[in-house]
């Protein structure tokens, strides 16, 4: 059914039915998409030819005018459940005022702007007709003229406003261009209100930036300004027909980056009347250009937009047809992702990255002092059974994986009197969550029953990991994570019966407000469905209606990264005058400006278009960020849907970004700092450009890796799959984790993922490569990022790969999956050519590659130990083997007890050569690791803790047995 309009006039809007035109009268514009067809009392139907969509528009605006300063500023929304900050004014009538919101705890440190949270509040409004003077125009005359009309208003004593209303030849939109002359000084705004209004109840899904999607209809008449509109437009959708108002791309510039102060017009979807109608205001009340002087004219141009299917159908195409949205980026300038994981590793082993061995984890001084943070052992334990690198084992994911079997949270801190963002100092673990238990029992291969048995047993808790969002434990998401650890069938019935509850309620019934039980509303993840979970349960089950629900999910996701502003075909300079641009929050802290090469460099590479602002409470800072761990899950999602958009999207947020890791976010200016390998070596206090969260680094590198492999896995349309666990962290953090298991090469099994640093060189950086040996072989797969074809020499590191300088090798390609005829390869150089945006695999055979790490760590013993977990309430401690593969087992024992209760901890245990050793810890936390265990032996051994007062306690004889 057709869309009817909602128009205006009488100084009010009325909700009208669509007229019936006279038949004698017939005004109409058509070129290859549309049809404008203007009736006899005014309006304009607009038509889009192929779906035959129509939707009702009149020529109605609102001008407002104040002629003192409104004092437009961020303020906080006070949306119950939600952190967003929305615009306000001084309020100059009387009605609904904005409230004061008191800030708490967590909204401390990166992104939260002391001059929005902190400001005073008092009499501002957020509904702009209180904030201004304004005057409903309906046109008093229309005159035809070639290619559409002239809207003629009533003159005003403040002001005159004419519009055109144009329909271009070939494939354009209805365009409507309004002209505003002031005839006094002061502020003026102008706001289009002759789009359909509908009920909000009588709608399928509504969309306005940031937070509205689905069926949330803001509370209040908010306007999103264009800096914080992924696309400038609202939308609402009904009955199969999308109707929104965009504005021109030429109206909102890419340089400078988009600002609350260079904001030039904004969006808004509830109107006077608590109806949804998309609306556009240019200029923004107070902000860029609306202070006027007589006779100074503002001009702005919008599209009128009527299309087929729901919010995020139309939400593609505005992006792809009026924005250019497009796999557009490459690797150029910037060099490929495996170079990039190797700097990046680099510079996570590094002084640099600010772990802190004492405390086990992640400096996140940063935000709270003296505090570390971790979210997951998984990532660097990737990273080190991925490269065959013992060191990040034993430097980095070990002694991460003890925090977080015995730390209470995620931050932790020794400082009592610590309160930003909540942090622990208990050792009531495990922080881990049930899935990073379960993906590590699976890992040791089901060597250490201590993670199974903990995974059991959260799942019948609630615990707070992140500052105090209460976790459920027995979700059905913790029911498929058990599923996969324990191979227990009334897991998987269990999560599937939830699952389909979940679909019933949450995902095939849009939510109305920001009230689902267990959402957090802050990060982008609480905002949508568990898509990337529902995605999960799809690959165990293989239904369709999971698939299904993600991918909806993930194109609801989508709509929270940036399409706008239009990326110019042209070059830009970045860091003028030998500067780059410097973050107001580290300039606060005392952070200097960083010298930086003045750069002429196309525009695509310093675009944010793909990228997420951080989240709702923080969008105003944190434009674009580097955390895109979304977009392999989009990129698999993608190939198996065929959804193109998401695999663009998916694309656009990683390739050719950094190759070093780049910090958290695009912030205040264009630049290219961040791309640089050497632009995080540098002590803290000398980088200025963005904030650094040290808990990222490993984290960002398994969404490299992530996406290394499910590029491959898409381009070989399925014939290079590794086998994966999940990584949950939290947040953004999730991501697959791979190197535990083989996976399959062209259909030969038994290949193992392998991507040591320095493999290989390659003469073009537009080839990212995955690598991996098995039978005897040498498995590598190239793809190209690039839009044209690549011809490039390849350089094997014989270091690496032992190949002998006098054998002749075989080598078998593929290229885009068609099988091509072998080659001879003798020495270590070879050439390859991969086509556009294509992939080139290679096998060298009789390559007898031997990692030593990876492969210790992967080969099961073939037993378990049957005790591999102790808790001892005498001492208050508890103690676990740490199994994996052929590695030496260790155990690892914690106390819970405090410095308040306890003084000293002792551990007596008998070594392998039957003599008996002492360890103590005199300091809190207090913590014990005893490596070397003999996975054949039992490790016997007591615990005795001394409290204040020197009273004893000591446990009887404990024992850990194989």
């Amino acid at each position: 059914m057709k869309m009817r309009l909602v128009a205006v006039l009488v100084g009010m809007l009325t909700v009208l039915k669509a007229e019936v035109p006279r038949a004698d009268f017939a005004e109409t514009e058509t070129n290859e998409r549309f049809s404008i067809r203007r009736s006899a009392e005014g309006y304009f139907v607009v038509t889009a030819l192929e779906s035959k969509q129509s939707a009702t528009f009149s020529g109605t605006y609102r001008v407002l005018y104040r002629p003192d300063d409104p004092g437009m500023a961020l303020r906080p929304a006070g949306i119950p459940n939600v952190q967003y900050n929305v615009l306000s004014w001084q309020a100059s009538t009387s009605g609904e005022l904005l409230q004061a919101v008191e800030r708490n705890d967590q909204q401390q440190g990166d992104g939260f702007d002391d001059r929005i949270l902190s400001a005073r509040q008092e009499a501002r409004t957020v509904q702009l007709t209180q904030a201004a003077q304004g005057t409903l125009l309906q046109p008093r005359r229309i005159e035809k003229k070639a290619g559409g009309w002239v809207l003629h208003f009533p003159a005003q004593p403040n002001y005159t406003l004419t519009a055109e209303l144009s329909l271009a030849p070939g494939k354009a939109y209805p365009l409507l261009r309004y002209e505003l002359t002031p005839k006094k000084q002061g502020y003026f705004s102008v706001v289009y209100e002759g789009a359909p209004a509908f009920a909000p109840d009588a709608l399928t899904d509504i969309w306005q930036p940031l937070i509205w999607q689905e069926k949330r209809f803001p509370d209040r008449p908010y306007l999103t300004a264009a800096f914080q509109c992924p696309l400038p437009t609202t939308l609402v959708s009904s009955q199969g027909t999308a109707v929104g108002v965009v504005a021109h791309p030429d109206e909102f510039p890419f340089q400078p980056l988009p600002l609350l102060d260079n904001s030039r017009f904004g969006v808004m979807l509830r109107n006077a009347q608590g109806q949804a109608q998309p609306q556009l205001v240019a200029p923004v009340l107070g902000g860029k250009e609306s202070a006027r002087q007589p006779g100074d004219r503002f001009a702005f141009r919008h599209y009128l937009y009527v299309g087929a299917g729901s919010c995020p159908d139309a939400f593609e195409q505005i992006a792809r047809e009026l924005y250019d949205f497009k796999e557009y980026r490459s690797n150029a300038g910037v060099g490929t992702l495996n170079r990039t994981i190797e700097n990046m590793i680099s510079y996570g082993m590094s002084d640099y990255s600010w772990f802190v061995d004492s405390l086990k984890g992640c400096a996140y001084s940063t935000d709270v002092a003296g505090a570390v943070k971790n979210v997951s052992a998984l990532n660097p334990l990737e990273l080190a059974l991925l490269t065959d690198r013992r060191d990040i084992y034993e430097q980095r994911a070990y002694p991460i994986m003890e925090f977080l079997l015995s730390r209470e949270k995620f931050l932790f801190s020794l400082d009592p009197k610590q309160k930003i963002q909540h942090p622990s100092r208990a050792m009531r673990g495990p922080a881990a969550p049930i899935s990073e238990l379960t993906a590590l029992y699976n890992i040791s291969q089901r060597q250490s029953p201590g993670f199974r048995q903990l995974a059991e047993r959260e799942f019948g808790r609630s615990r707070a990991r992140n500052l105090e969002k209460l976790e459920v434990g027995n979700r059905w998401q913790n029911a498929l994570a058990l599923y996969r650890a324990t191979g227990q069938t009334t897991y998987l019935a269990r999560a599937v019966t939830e699952a389909e509850k979940y679909l019933a309620g949450r995902v095939n019934q849009p939510m109305t407000g920001f009230d689902e039980a267990g959402a957090e509303y802050f990060f982008w993840t609480g905002f949508t469905p568990d898509w990337i979970s529902l995605f999960q349960l799809y690959e165990l089950t293989g239904r369709a209606d999971f698939l299904d629900a993600a991918r909806r999910g993930a194109r609801q996701y989508a709509q929270f990264a940036w399409f706008a502003p239009r990326i110019p075909a042209q070059d830009i300079v970045v860091n003028k005058g030998g500067k780059a641009p410097v973050y107001w929050y580290l300039a606060s802290k005392g952070h200097q400006p960083m010298p930086a090469a003045e750069e002429k460099v196309p525009a695509w590479r310093v675009s944010e278009i793909g990228l997420t602002p951080e989240s709702s409470g923080t969008a105003s800072g944190h434009r674009g960020i580097f955390m895109t761990n979304y977009a392999p899950w989009m990129l698999r999602i993608g190939y198996l849907t065929q959804d193109t958009f998401l695999q663009d999207v998916a694309r656009a947020a990683v390739v050719g970004r950094y190759a070093n890791f780049p910090g958290y976010h695009i912030n205040t200016a264009r630049t290219t700092v961040y791309e640089k390998p050497d632009y995080p070596l540098r002590p803290f206090k000398e980088l200025s450009v963005n904030s650094f969260h040290f808990n990222h680094i490993w984290p960002q590198l398994s969404l490299l890796v992530d996406y290394l492999v499910t590029d491959a896995y898409v381009r070989s349309a399925g014939n290079v799959d590794f086998p994966s666990e999940f990584i949950e962290g939290y947040a953004y953090l999730q991501s697959k984790f791979y190197g535990h298991l083989p996976g399959t090469f062209y259909g030969e099994k038994n290949v193992w993922l392998w991507l040591p640093d320095g493999l290989l060189t390659t003469f073009s950086e537009e080839l990212n490569y995955l690598s991996a040996y098995g039978n005897n072989s040498l498995y590598l797969a190239f793809s190209n990022q690039a839009s044209e074809a690549v011809t490039s020499e390849i350089t094997l590191n014989t270091t690496k790969v032992p190949l002998h300088p006098a054998k002749t090798y075989v080598l078998e390609l593929w290229e885009n999956n068609q099988k091509r005829e072998s080659q001879r390869l003798r020495g270590h150089q070879f050439s390859v050519q991969v086509p556009a945006k294509g992939l080139t695999a290679c096998v060298i055979r009789e390559v007898p590659v031997a990692p030593t790490f990876q492969r210790d760590f992967v080969q099961a013993q073939g037993r378990t130990w049957q005790t591999g977990y102790l808790e001892d309430e005498t001492t208050g401690t508890h103690s676990m083997v740490l199994s994996f593969g052929k590695a030496p087992a260790t155990v690892y024992t914690y106390c819970v007890a405090d410095e308040q209760t306890v003084r000293k901890v002792l551990l007596t245990y008998l070594a392998p050569d039957g003599k008996s050793v002492t360890l103590t810890d005199t300091s809190y936390p207090y913590e014990f690791t005893i490596p070397q265990v003999a996975p054949t032996q039992p490790f016997s051994f007591s615990i005795t803790v001394e409290a204040p007062d020197g009273q004893l306690r000591t446990s009887k004889p404990l024992l850990l047995k194989p």
